[in-house]
């Protein structure tokens, strides 16, 4: 087994026993949000770091997944595990009304500019829309999940969740390392490299852009509908806010970019930072924002490139002396 392999399988072990052993209510609540935002980071991880694709707008496409299984749920009696995906095939929608047109551009700068106005367009479209939305006042009622066996999601069930949570975060770690690693991501690597030379090697640069930000706005969907079910309450400016997408940056920033556990790395440990943080009171932000700062300027390839690229090779070769030594 490659050691990753081996790492990976005991990471998830270590998340699968851990409810058995810490039953706290709060501290599985913030490890459910760790693992919601690696779902976030590693869809987006997805386009900007290994597509080189620097969208700002995602957050719309999770929001639009929450809201729509929501009111499929409230006003449909729709099962929340269908709702998630009729949600998550509706972000898929909008990410293709948006990149069909905009991903032509080569220019990075403007299809960041555009995307950042995508999200802006409908946190503007939900927030005045309340006959529907409920806007600002914030949209509740949502029902839980339906049990599953032995997982009990009612009265919000800390436990249930971060098992399902679990499952997901699982499935994603799997369906980015597939794509990655398949001809569509190798594809993904020379767009992001150069436009220009992946189009003369024979890869249609839109056509790739666009199939990998459709399959990434699904995954935002899919997580925006389980934030909707599990929160219980969703608003315009918390779940379509920009600060949404500033923290997915971020934890995509610090943890490394363009890897399958940095991202993974950034949101755990910006999540459980913003918690500690907590006891600055309003100052907190500011903490939060030099902590960001001092990571990218002390490590650039973030936490798990720098790990990677720099610790790994040189303990390797501190041992291959003690051997030969």
């Amino acid at each position: 087994m490659q050691p990753g392999f081996i790492v990976c399988l005991l990471f998830f072990g270590l998340l699968a026993i851990f409810p058995l052993i810490i039953r706290e209510s709060y501290i599985l609540h913030v490890g459910i949000l760790c693992m919601m935002y690696s779902c976030y980071t590693s869809s987006w991880n997805l386009v900007s770091g290994f597509a080189g694709i620097f969208g700002l707008g995602f957050q719309a496409l999770a929001g639009v997944g929450g809201y729509v299984s929501a009111l499929l749920v409230i006003n449909r009696g729709i099962s929340p595990w269908i709702g998630i995906f009729i949600g998550a095939f509706c972000s898929m929608i909008i990410g293709a009304f948006f990149s069909i047109p905009s991903l032509k551009m080569k220019e990075m700068p403007y299809i960041a500019i555009s995307s950042m106005c995508l999200g802006e367009v409908v946190r503007l479209i939900v927030a005045n829309t309340p006959e529907v939305t409920r806007g600002e006042m914030g949209l509740s009622g949502m029902q839980d999940f339906p049990n599953i066996g032995p997982l009990s999601f009612s009265g919000g069930n800390r436990t249930s969740y971060w098992y399902l949570i679990l499952v997901f975060l699982i499935l994603y770690v799997t369906i980015v390392n597939h794509i990655v690693k398949s001809p569509l991501g190798r594809a993904m690597n020379a767009i992001r490299d150069s436009q220009s030379a992946a189009a003369s090697l024979g890869v249609n640069v839109t056509k790739t852009k666009i199939t990998i930000y459709l399959i990434s706005s699904f995954m935002m969907g899919v997580i925006g509908g389980f934030y909707a079910h599990y929160m219980q309450v969703l608003t315009p400016s918390s779940v379509l806010g920009p600060l949404t997408m500033t923290l997915i940056v971020a934890m995509v920033l610090v943890g490394g970019n363009a890897t399958i556990a940095g991202p993974i790395i950034g949101a755990f440990a910006l999540t459980i930072t913003t918690e500690f943080l907590r006891i600055f009171g309003d100052y907190r932000l500011v903490a939060y924002g030099v902590i960001i700062v001092l990571s990218v300027i002390f490590l650039p390839q973030g936490i798990w490139g720098t790990l990677r690229l720099k610790i790994l090779p040189y303990l390797n070769k501190k041992s291959e002396k003690s051997i030969t030594t």
